[in-house]
């Protein structure tokens, strides 16, 4: 039962990860698309 419970909350700990890691993706890729698009109106 123990090493179950563990591999339970291991599980769980790597899915907020990950979904913390999609978040900060997404807020990465915001910025990225607003610095390329500023670069785009300094171009023209």
């Amino acid at each position: 039962r123990n090493s179950n419970n563990c591999i339970g909350t291991q599980h769980r700990k790597t899915g907020s990860q990950f979904f913390r890691a999609m978040q900060v993706g997404q807020e990465l890729v915001k910025i990225i698309n607003l610095t390329s698009s500023k670069y785009e109106n300094w171009s023209t």
